[in-house]
């Protein structure tokens, strides 16, 4: 008698499909990695197996430079001025922290 015969799927499965949810989430940005986390807070909107496999984009997302972050910031506002006070600073690669979409700050 297989338990697999019913429509449960087994638990690599739904390990599986929780990490592709969370890779494929990511791989559309920051804003969507957010909107994720704040998904996973609501098993109601997206039932419990998504919330449990989103809840991983609060604290396993990878890191990514403040260099990489400025510039595609500057190249989606279509500025070339100053951002940040550290803007500058950021862009000639002088970079020794990095940046989160996984951030609790706002």
């Amino acid at each position: 008698n297989n338990n697999n015969n019913n429509n449960t799927p087994s638990t690599s499965s739904l390990s599986r499909r929780g990490s592709q949810l969370c890779q494929r989430m990511s791989s559309l940005g920051p804003v969507s990695v957010k909107i994720c986390q704040t998904l996973s807070q609501r098993p109601d909107l997206v039932g419990v197996e998504a919330c449990n496999a989103l809840k991983t984009l609060q604290t396993s997302n990878t890191p990514f430079s403040n260099q990489l972050a400025m510039a595609v910031i500057a190249e989606s506002l279509q500025y070339d001025g100053p951002i940040a006070p550290e803007h500058n600073k950021c862009l000639d690669g002088d970079d020794d922290t990095s940046s989160s979409s996984s951030s609790s700050t706002t």
